[in-house]
């Protein structure tokens, strides 16, 4: 018994096994969403640690590392470390005008001081006031990297960070690099006083 020529036909055109073409509908009619994705340097830069890791500083280190450079080493540490301040909390703290003028009162300062004998005190005089701008843009420059700070570990955070006034301008650079290895402390402390205690759960 020989088959139906129609039969035939469909079977030698569409394939059994072919889906029917009217469910059928492309990715460009339908896109699929894409799942959204955190990249490396996102997740550093939002890191609790991410500033204390870049710096990476003992605050003790800083303070003899400056002593033994007659005060030179803290302005290594502010052009090198200064950018990675900026960048993690998306604030400026200052420009290189600012920095050129700090290098400038601090080293000329020291140099004059220590240059002048007893009997110049034109020179002496000169250098008393470098040294006295250089210590005016160092607590400047401190109140400047306690706000961005400040700011940084509030709106990324979700927690305050309290900094002393007086410890800003009396110790600026070492106070400023405290805190900043003090911040996953300052962070945690305050996430377990903010989180509700949840207790055992009583048996029904």
């Amino acid at each position: 018994m020989r088959t139906p020529p129609s039969t035939l036909k469909y079977r030698r055109g569409i394939p059994r096994s072919a889906p029917p073409t009217d469910h059928v509908h492309s990715d460009a009619t339908f896109p699929r969403p894409r799942p959204r994705s955190i990249t490396l340097k996102t997740f550093i830069m939002n890191s609790i640690t991410a500033l204390k890791d870049q710096i990476n500083t003992k605050t003790f280190s800083l303070v003899m590392l400056s002593i033994a450079s007659a005060g030179i080493f803290p302005l290594m540490w502010l052009y090198r470390h200064g950018k990675s301040i900026e960048r993690i909390t998306s604030t400026g703290v200052a420009s290189d005008t600012f920095l050129a003028w700090l290098a400038v009162s601090t080293g000329l300062g020291g140099a004059l001081g220590a240059l002048a004998g007893p009997d110049d005190a034109a020179l002496s005089g000169v250098g008393v006031l470098l040294q006295l701008a250089s210590a005016v843009l160092w607590v400047v420059w401190a109140f400047r990297a306690r706000s961005a700070l400040q700011a940084y570990v509030l709106n990324v955070h979700r927690a305050p960070l309290p900094m002393n006034r007086l410890y800003t301008v009396l110790f600026h650079v070492f106070y400023i690099n405290h805190c900043i290895n003090d911040l996953p402390e300052i962070v945690r402390r305050h996430t377990i006083t903010t989180t509700p205690a949840v207790g055992p759960k009583e048996p029904t």
